[in-house]
């Protein structure tokens, strides 16, 4: 019954503004399949450049500087100025320099391409998350759930698609991936460019007040992204280098991350769609608090069992994201762009930025050890998630 209720309303969700959702979904589709093909690149990176594991975190990081840490920025941009820009360009962008890394001849250069690929990343998703969140406001959890759930599929097929592409012509013409940006741009310059523009005038304010002011409204969501994410970026990151000290061939540690990823795809659909009709702080303590025993069971448990968890722990991880930006927007509906950005994107670069420490932790006392200490992150949220005062109506 709850799954023929989603489906209704899922559907009727999509059909009465198909014309403007449909290219938010596309473009985040596309947006997000690049940005995930960072976790295939390095198992090679490794051998091409004979990285350490802190070395390969440290990739990472930087590409979330780009890609997350700026997003507070195109956030207040977007809330004033159009979004279309944005929409139309960062796809674009980060398909270009992400396509760009398999053939360039040294460590340098890679880390300099991923922080621009960020940056594409970085412009397009306040923007089109303002939006989504706009064109369903009675709602809102669904609406956003349908949009990062096109973005959250495109991240799962993306490590399937590459590592696909890799395995027919070769790490060194990765270059052939931006087919898919080119493919979508003139589609999404016609329909976007004119219905989009910004909800909340420029009044002046200054840029750094601004954000202080909303990311002192967002502070304890930011914090409970923060610790999820961290345990988030470091098993996507790392995945398939712990998968092959197990033994998994590249293919198979490929099909997991897709397995992990796709797991995530049906949590943040249905994360949404729970938290409107139970509530935002049930969905979002609950399924944190039950990442850790999932987690766990998938770093030490043997066989089959260990990938069923590894999926289970995709879901779980997944399920809280656009409930918390959707009481990030409730919270600031007249800065819904800044408030994406501050509850995605800056959240996810802070977390991004310590996946090169827990890198070099492995170095140290082993990959599993390390991805042990790590997960204590998921409870340390879920424990915040519960003591943080919520609006009345979202608990």
């Amino acid at each position: 019954m709850l799954n023929e209720v989603l489906l209704i309303k899922l559907r009727k969700a999509i059909l009465s503004s198909s014309d403007k959702m449909l290219p938010l979904l596309v473009a985040h589709f596309a947006t997000d399949a690049y940005s995930s093909c960072l976790p295939v690149f390095i198992p090679f990176l490794m051998t091409k450049f004979d990285l350490s594991l802190a070395l390969a975190g440290v990739l990472t990081s930087i590409y979330m500087v780009g890609s997350s840490l700026t997003q507070p920025l195109f956030g207040y941009l977007g809330d004033r100025w159009s979004r279309a820009n944005f929409i139309v360009l960062g796809p674009l962008l980060a398909g270009l320099f992400m396509s760009l890394v398999g053939p360039l001849p040294s460590y340098g250069l890679v880390t300099i391409t991923l922080l621009l690929a960020g940056l594409g990343v970085s412009m397009f998703h306040p923007q089109a998350t303002a939006q989504a969140g706009l064109l369903f406001a009675s709602s809102k959890g669904l609406s956003l759930s349908i949009f990062i759930t096109a973005g959250t599929f495109g991240f799962a097929l993306g490590p399937l698609l590459m590592g696909a592409l890799i395995a027919v012509v070769g790490f060194g013409q990765t270059y052939l991936a931006i087919l898919l940006a080119l493919a979508i741009l003139p589609w999404l310059y016609k329909t976007t460019r004119p219905d989009i523009s910004a909800t909340a005038p420029f009044e002046g304010t200054r840029l750094l007040v601004h954000l202080w002011k909303s990311f002192q409204l967002l502070a304890p969501l930011w914090l409970i992204v923060v610790l999820r994410s961290v345990v988030y970026f470091s098993l996507n990151t790392f995945l398939l280098v712990l998968l092959k000290e197990r033994g998994i061939s590249y293919l198979g540690g490929s099909i997991s991350l897709f397995m992990f990823l796709l797991a995530g795809t049906l949590g943040t659909l249905g994360g949404g769609y729970l938290s409107d009709r139970f509530g935002r702080k049930r969905v979002i303590v609950l399924s944190l608090l039950l990442t850790f025993p999932a987690l766990w069971g998938f770093l030490h448990l043997p066989g089959v069992l260990s990938f069923v968890l590894l999926a289970v722990s995709g879901a779980l991880l997944y399920a809280s994201n656009p409930v918390i930006v959707a009481q990030a927007q409730e919270l600031a509906p007249r800065n819904s762009g800044t408030a994406s950005a501050i509850t995605m994107g800056f959240a996810w670069g802070m977390a991004g930025l310590l996946v090169g420490l827990v890198g070099h932790l492995g170095d140290l006392i082993g990959l599993t050890a390390a991805l042990d200490i790590v997960i204590y992150g998921v409870l340390l949220a879920g424990a915040l998630a519960f003591i943080v005062r919520y609006p009345k109506g979202s608990s």
